[in-house]
């Protein structure tokens, strides 16, 4: 009740239905600017949602120094029932590109990536919902995993900074966070040299694959086609690979994957328009199956595209979309697991489940799940 009259006083009146406008409008009436983005919002209680939003003198997803993120508490069932319970400016240097990640019953965790960075920190806001009020906020930085460990039932994630995850299946909790005795610093993957170069891609071929890239410009006199080998695997004397490629100021490719046979020194090359756009980060191939990473190599970030999987026998296509950029693949049991720049990555029954370290107010690390996806 004292949420409702506290937007009424700032000559805000609601509708019932009016869940993001009564936002919108009580962030303007607060002098937070004059536009703002709900970022995300999530159920906590059978009585309440978490908004996250950001409001500045434009509607952006850049949280900086001109930029308010706030969050509210606001009923479920009276649009005009909203408690703000944070709002900070962002950073005076930098660039965030802000998401969220998580929303739990007490606690919302923001990711922050640069424009032209791999990864930035992550913000947790720890509130009190019975109190409506926020009770601690810190940054921390992501953890991205390099390497995957298999052992029997159980994968061990490393990361660089010596932090790592187990998932376990088996085991309950089936995560949890470890700390190595030793850092695993990020190695690039060699480049496979064979004796016989990549086929490239005919500008034609380019443009019938991807016709919105020629509409940006890519025309025939100033495109330039470079398609490399990169994430690779031998299978009984065979080099399978995924292509990558930089897209971007004029160069740029077709996503596809293939295999180089040693014996006949011949390619094959697979284009499923699924990932034409994409450059491949990791790749497994499996007897029934291969599983590829993508992601777009552009000029100002690397961008995840999600993880694909080909079947063989019936060259049929199934894609799960994730911004996450996976290092790496393993099969632990009968579940497909990945390392990534987040964190960690697993297929559950079909679908995609992203878990990632998240620190308590406290200063312990635990692997918790990312929930929140556009």
């Amino acid at each position: 009740m004292r949420a409702a009259i506290f937007a009424i006083a700032f000559g805000c009146p609601v509708a019932a239905a009016d869940f993001d406008p009564a936002i919108s409008r009580l962030a303007r009436a607060q002098g937070l600017g004059t536009q703002t983005k709900i970022l995300a919002r999530g159920s906590i209680s059978p009585e309440l949602e978490l908004v996250v939003a950001l409001s500045g003198p434009r509607r952006t997803d850049w949280w900086d120094a001109n930029v308010t993120l706030s969050m509210y508490l606001q009923s479920s069932r009276d649009a005009g029932s909203i408690f703000k319970i944070a709002a900070e400016r962002g950073p005076a240097l930098g660039d965030c590109y802000a998401r969220v990640e998580r929303i739990g019953p007490s606690e919302a965790v923001i990711s922050c990536t640069p424009e032209k960075g791999a990864s930035g920190p992550l913000h947790k806001f720890v509130f009190d919902a019975r109190a409506k009020a926020l009770v601690g906020h810190i940054e921390f930085p992501q953890t991205p995993m390099w390497r995957i460990r298999v052992s029997r039932d159980r994968a061990t994630f490393l990361s660089e900074s010596g932090t790592g995850i187990v998932y376990q299946p088996t085991r309950v909790p089936p995560l949890m966070a470890v700390a190595e005795e030793r850092a695993i610093p990020y190695e690039r993957p060699a480049e496979s040299k064979l004796p016989v170069a990549l086929p490239q891609s005919s500008y034609d071929q380019f443009a019938a694959a991807r016709p919105k890239r020629v509409k940006n410009g890519y025309t025939r006199e100033f495109t330039l086609i470079e398609e490399r080998i990169g994430p690779h695997q031998y299978v009984d004397g065979v080099l399978w690979f995924g292509k990558t490629f930089y897209d971007g100021e004029g160069i740029t490719g077709i996503g596809g994957f293939g295999y180089f046979d040693a014996k006949t020194r011949r390619y094959r090359l697979f284009a499923p328009p699924e990932m034409a756009d994409y450059s491949a980060t990791a790749i497994r191939v499996e007897p029934y199956a291969i599983w590829l990473a993508l992601a777009s190599r552009g000029e100002w970030s690397t961008k995840g595209g999600g993880i694909l999987r080909f079947d063989r026998a019936t060259e049929r296509v199934e894609r799960w979309p994730s911004r996450d950029i996976v290092t790496a693949f393993a099969r632990v049991g009968d579940g497909l697991v990945a390392a990534t720049w987040f964190g960690i990555a697993a297929l559950d029954n079909g679908k995609l489940r992203r878990y990632f370290l998240d620190k308590t107010l406290d200063g312990r690390w635990r692997v918790v799940e990312a929930n929140v996806y556009e």
